[in-house]
């Protein structure tokens, strides 16, 4: 008898398939236009984010997903070192031009254990072996830290919808 798959395990199969999806959009004409109109659905709760990390005098701060790195503008600065991980080597083409970037998996982070003062997620978690990428931005983030997740969807719809595109 076989054990079925976890709900959120990821396979390699959907890496791969992630990974590619966002490498062709990232490189079409219009990935930096859709990425704008996608964060604009999100403009409220980023700015109170924005709000927040700006209060909380964070210094030091992971992105993960970082797409374009538009976090890495909108959240950078106050002698806040900011750092952007993504699967897509297209996405972090772009994004280096705002900071510093690194290809990572969320399960899998290339970062001491508390390296960070936040940990912050978004869009991307729906895509990753959820438990493992939780544990890892827990690990990564400093006791005294906070992981801050902004994630309207889970992994199985979204990644079902985006294979019929």
């Amino acid at each position: 008898m076989t054990t079925p798959a976890k709900p959120d395990a990821v396979s390699r199969e959907d890496e791969r398939f992630v990974e590619g999806f966002y490498d062709r959009y990232w490189r079409s004409d219009e990935g930096p236009i859709r990425e704008q109109v996608f964060r604009d659905w999100w403009d409220p709760a980023y700015r109170t984010l924005g709000d927040w990390i700006g209060r909380s005098k964070a210094a030091r701060m992971l992105v993960v997903g970082c797409g374009l790195g538009a976090e890495l503008v909108r959240f950078g600065g106050e002698g806040r070192r900011i750092v952007g991980v993504d699967v897509s080597a297209a996405a972090l083409a772009r994004a280096r031009e705002h900071g510093d970037v690194a290809r990572a998996q969320a399960e899998s982070l290339p970062f001491r254990d508390g390296a960070f003062d936040v940990v912050f997620i978004s869009n991307a978690l729906m895509f990753t072996e959820r438990a493992a990428a939780l544990a890892e931005a827990r690990r990564v983030c400093d006791p005294e830290g906070q992981v801050l997740l902004l994630e309207p969807m889970r992994r199985p719809l979204i990644v079902r919808w985006l294979r019929k595109l």
